[in-house]
């Protein structure tokens, strides 16, 4: 893929339009339900440090087990990194 936007083709910068808006509907997805959580109930201030802890122990078990499935992958001929 090219590096400017403006060096791409059609194709290119629709794919590259595209898959940021599918990356920004993740994130809306994933933050909506602790969005309503705080804002629709009393008891959110009891839900923050669960919802903090249980966010850093996805990230955790997310690390390692991209750590353990990265170099696997790289074996078997596929690219691990993004090409810049």
């Amino acid at each position: 893929m090219k590096t400017s936007f403006g060096a791409m083709t059609g194709r290119e910068r629709l794919c590259f339009v595209l898959k940021y808006l599918f990356m920004a509907l993740c994130v809306v997805v994933a933050l909506f339900p602790i969005i309503w959580v705080i804002l629709s109930s009393a008891m959110s201030l009891y839900y923050a440090p669960v919802m903090l802890v249980l966010g850093l122990v996805m990230g955790a078990l997310t690390s390692l087990t991209l750590r353990a499935i990265l170099p696997a992958l790289g074996r078997l001929g596929y690219s691990t990194r993004e090409k810049r």
